[in-house]
């Protein structure tokens, strides 16, 4: 799998369903509502998973009842290599990952290559047993 600066850019920063808050406008695509179809009223969050040794299919069962409305699949650094700290997360692009009202997965791969944190310099190979696999869901 390649990350690209493009993509790990894609949804920065946590998104937790209990800081999304405001109203989308009806002129904007919104409801003009706090409540209904637009609001995340549940939310899930993985435990660590590692990366696999070889590439294929890594799901979670996320336990909403529906098709989640937001999901985010990322990586958190557990020893710090290629200018990561420790806690550290990087989102993956979500490009091969498809959704249900079970379960959220994604093709991964064994080998992910990140930019370096610190210089910016694309190419970095991770150690996968340094990192874990994060997925997220809302609905």
């Amino acid at each position: 799998m390649t990350i690209t600066k493009s993509n790990t850019r894609m949804l920065e920063g946590d998104i937790d369903a209990s800081n999304i808050t405001g109203v989308l406008p009806v002129a904007n695509g919104g409801t003009g509502s706090t409540t209904g179809a637009g609001v995340f009223t549940e939310s899930f969050e993985s435990s660590e998973i590692a990366i696999p040794s070889s590439d294929g299919y890594v799901t979670a069962t996320h336990g909403l009842g529906s098709i989640p409305k937001l999901y985010s699949i990322c990586l958190r650094c557990k020893t710090a290599e290629g200018g990561y700290s420790v806690g550290d997360e990087v989102n993956l692009s979500i490009g091969s990952a498809y959704r249900t009202s079970t379960e959220v997965s994604f093709i991964a791969s064994s080998s992910v290559i990140l930019y370096n944190k610190t210089t910016g310099t694309y190419g970095f190979t991770i150690t996968n047993s340094n990192w874990k696999l994060v997925f997220r869901a809302f609905a």
